[in-house]
């Protein structure tokens, strides 16, 4: 029979672990939304799923080993913690950015640190962070696009739309038969500098391709017959864009 008591020590040490998570990653992602105040932009950085993985995930299944470790070198608890951070952060974006990675893994650690050693002793720490990132996943819900003057004029294969602000995305419909050649001309008015792209999905949401060209030409073959998604995406945009597409 299972020891109760070890249970709910399993368990306890579960939850200091997830409260150690969820206090560096609630802190993470509140330094991504002050950093835009762009609640549309945040809620889909958030999506990302490596953010996921990196605290709740590797962070944990590391911080469980560096615990192993400390029973015989307590005093590397610490720095095993920043080297953990180094090694996750470090190499996404080492090309470009190494010093902002390195200082990014190092200070996520040691947050996390300091949530464990903090769960560990505070109980109302502990169950508040352990479940303060569900409050972050149901932000990835709701659809916070922002649009103001939206006029649009629709046609068989074309749509228009001219605003006098857009931030978020916008969803166009295009209907195609499995084989078919798909040409999608779009083109952007851009009247302030704001920013704008757009990206195509299948019915099952994987990306088909991508652009950020100011008049582009998106050209695929259908490989079913399904409705693909054109969504255009606005950062703060006034003005307007044309979409029209041909099937061969």
């Amino acid at each position: 029979m299972v020891d109760s008591q070890n249970i709910r020590k399993g368990m306890g040490y579960v939850l200091i672990k997830l409260a150690g998570a969820g206090f560096a990653a609630t802190l993470f992602f509140c330094y991504m939304f002050l950093s835009s105040f762009d609640l549309y932009l945040f809620s889909h950085e958030i999506k990302n799923p490596f953010f996921w993985i990196a605290f709740f995930g590797v962070g944990i299944l590391v911080s469980m080993i560096i615990d192993r470790i400390a029973k015989y070198y307590p005093k590397l608890e610490i720095v095993l913690y920043l080297l953990a951070g180094l090694c996750l952060f470090l190499p996404i974006v080492w090309n470009v950015y190494p010093l902002i990675a390195a200082t990014i893994g190092l200070i996520c650690s040691l947050l996390f640190y300091i949530g464990i050693k903090l769960a560990a002793k505070l109980n109302a720490f502990k169950w508040t962070f352990a479940f303060t990132p569900i409050l972050f996943l149901l932000l990835t819900i709701p659809d916070f696009t922002v649009k103001k003057e939206w006029n649009t004029v629709r046609g068989d294969q074309s749509y228009e739309a001219y605003f006098s602000y857009f931030n978020g995305e916008d969803h166009i419909p295009v209907k195609a038969k499995k084989g078919e050649k798909i040409t999608i001309y779009i083109d952007f008015t851009n009247r302030n500098g704001g920013g704008f792209g757009y990206y195509l999905i299948d019915e099952k949401n994987r990306r088909i391709g991508l652009s950020n060209e100011e008049k582009s030409v998106l050209t695929f073959e259908a490989k079913n017959t399904e409705t693909y998604m054109l969504i255009i995406t606005g950062d703060g945009l006034q003005g307007g864009f044309e979409v029209s597409w041909k099937k061969e």
